[in-house]
């Protein structure tokens, strides 16, 4: 039986986000495929220090007494670097893979943040894009594997949109700035200032807003009636897609710096709602314009506001055509299509 190291953000059972919802599929089709995985997880180590001594032990276990084992690294890149350094220090020489979170690993190898000639002792890199894969081959790294996000992806029955002669858009993420809230607000506000569009459209938000967001987040939609915040819902729950699956669109205008491709665009998929997204990072990679949504040019709010103007006006047109095509596209992101035996044997073998 092949020996793992799994090392990276996995949590309790209740505990989700991108992270450690990702590493929960990943750790339990290893499980499932027979592998013998070691589970070490960073989870919020970086505020917690002593989390990271059994990461030091397990990575000594490995060297020393399981010199043939495979070890996964699949958290921020911040975290293991010291590690990184160490093996290149010593000239160990181990089957290593970085399994990358997020969209900006690459680009910060190319700004010179991380050293590449430490990173040669890595044998393999995951990533979820092919940017990422074309910036690593800029930086000297050729084995590079693509594997796009994955879920589980439930079978929900298709429910029928809101009716009330309304589009009915929704976000769904952290409410900070930098994943386009505020763009959001400026075009619900404008769309509002057009008589005859103010009262044929709703927007609603979801997730965790930022503290230091808050107040002003708040503050905002009060002077917004058709925007509305609807705190935080649990997709882990497959009953709960059932709510967002209701919506016409899902908004998506994000400029965050760590993006990769969000797990939200798959939910988006699911649920049989397109997506209109900025053209940030991988995200025209998944969201093909006028399929299965729409992308427009990142921070150009006029464009933003153009596509739901227009999500409004054309409504149905080509709608349903879009939803048929986003429950069809949901399937290609299922985990068990994605990390298929031989996709593991891919990924796996040295």
């Amino acid at each position: 039986m092949e020996r793992i190291y799994f090392i990276g953000g996995v949590g309790k059972p209740g505990e989700f986000g991108g992270e450690a919802s990702k590493n929960k599929e990943i750790v339990r089709i290893l499980s499932e495929r027979g592998y013998d995985v070691t589970v070490i997880d960073t989870l919020n180590s970086s505020k917690n220090y002593l989390r990271l001594l059994p990461l030091a032990w397990a990575i000594f276990s490995a060297v020393l007494f399981h010199p043939r084992a495979t070890i996964i690294f699949s958290t921020s890149f911040g975290n293991i670097y010291p590690f990184i350094k160490l093996f290149h220090a010593l000239g160990l020489k181990r089957n290593i893979i970085y399994w990358a979170i997020g969209g900006v690993f690459s680009q910060w190898i190319l700004d010179g943040k991380f050293d590449r000639k430490y990173l040669t002792v890595i044998r393999r890199f995951i990533v979820e894009g092919e940017k990422m894969k074309r910036e690593l081959a800029q930086a000297g790294f050729k084995d590079v594997i693509v594997v796009p996000n994955f879920k589980t992806i439930p079978r929900i029955q298709c429910l029928d949109k809101y009716n009330d002669g309304k589009i009915h858009f929704y976000f769904i993420s952290r409410v900070i700035p930098q994943k386009g809230v505020p763009a959001i607000l400026d075009c619900a506000r404008r769309l509002n200032e057009m008589p005859e569009l103010c009262d044929r459209f709703e927007v609603d938000i979801f997730g965790p807003i930022e503290p230091s967001y808050k107040e002003d987040f708040l503050s905002e939609i009060k002077n917004l009636d058709n925007v509305s915040y609807k705190g935080q819902l649990n997709l882990i729950d497959p009953e709960n897609y059932k709510t967002i699956a209701r919506y016409h669109y899902m908004l998506f205008p994000t400029r965050w710096i760590g993006e990769g491709f969000p797990g939200v665009v798959i939910d988006a998929m699911i649920a049989g709602t397109p997506v209109i997204a900025s053209d940030w990072n991988f995200n025209s990679e998944f969201i093909k314009h006028e399929t299965n949504g729409y992308i427009y040019p990142v921070n150009d709010n006029n464009a933003l506001l153009a596509l739901m103007r227009n999500a409004i006006e054309s409504y149905p047109g080509s709608y349903m055509e879009m939803i048929a095509t986003c429950r069809h596209l949901a399937d290609e992101y299922d985990t068990d299509r994605c990390l298929s035996k031989n996709m593991l044997t891919r990924l796996l073998s040295f």
